[in-house]
């Protein structure tokens, strides 16, 4: 089980083994095509790579754990741990993040709503755990709504054995919320620092990018790293993202220009 550092803001590069997530779907479906993908966000400067086998985009098809295995399994059988970075798992079922962390996967990134028994499959190998929000929200305020739901799943996760230190907080943008809830959520990243534990925020080409600053999925780069920007500027830790090379640059810039001012 790899470990990490939370020196510096982090790139999650998307490996999607799917044929119909919303940015990518078919692109890597096939498990060599996959790899090659993986090992090219490696090159690209990755520091995670977080793969999935089911898409959670508007209007998906759910698939059984047996379904998101047999896709899954061709790519573990030989994905070479060693030469890449940390391996997460995207997933909402305890069956599939069992099988990824037995191939040596460092993360469940927990895609469905917090669960014991996810929790429990985390303290049983030791992994890190992203706990994410699925909304919708209720009507009120929705920070302090963001705010309890950290609060009850860490308070969840640890009664199940999760270290504190294995969590990994995530506001889940997007996942049923228009656009001024997600703008509003990203603009108070830093709000969620109370609980002291890194954030992860994955915002590459959704819907809300595109509805503050134009342009269909593919085409809203320049929007991506400007909110990814935002984000490690308020206390994001971990950015996920389709774009690992225009990301990676972005952070290196932005960091040695942070640092300067600073001297």
């Amino acid at each position: 089980m790899k470990k990490l550092f939370f020196e510096r803001p982090m790139v999650m590069g998307i490996v999607n083994i799917t044929p119909d997530s919303f940015f990518d779907g078919g692109l890597y479906f096939n498990k060599q095509d996959a790899l090659a993908h993986a090992r090219e966000l490696a090159d690209a400067g990755a520091d995670i790579l977080d793969i999935g086998a089911a898409s959670s985009r508007p209007g998906y098809t759910p698939l059984s754990a047996g379904q998101e295995l047999d896709r899954l399994r061709p790519l573990l059988d030989i994905l070479p741990g060693d030469e890449l970075p940390p391996l997460s798992i995207d997933t909402d079922k305890p069956e599939v993040a069992k099988a990824a962390l037995e191939y040596g996967f460092t993360i469940i990134n927990n895609s469905g709503l917090p669960t014991p028994e996810m929790s429990r499959v985390a303290a049983a190998y030791d992994s890190y755990l992203v706990l994410m929000f699925r909304g919708p929200f209720a009507k009120g305020d929705i920070i302090s709504q963001m705010k309890s739901f950290f609060e009850r799943n860490i308070e969840m996760a640890v009664s199940q054995g999760v270290p504190f230190d294995k969590l990994i907080l995530d506001p889940g943008i997007g996942f049923d919320m228009d656009m001024e809830q997600c703008r509003r959520l990203v603009a108070h990243t830093a709000d969620f620092l109370e609980f002291g534990r890194p954030l992860l925020l994955g915002m590459s080409n959704k819907r809300f990018i595109g509805a503050l600053g134009g342009g269909e999925a593919g085409q809203r780069g320049p929007g991506n790293i400007a909110s990814e920007l935002f984000a490690v500027s308020r206390g994001a830790s971990i950015i996920r993202v389709h774009d690992v090379a225009a990301s990676v640059q972005a952070l290196k810039i932005f960091g040695s220009l942070m640092k300067g001012a600073e001297e």
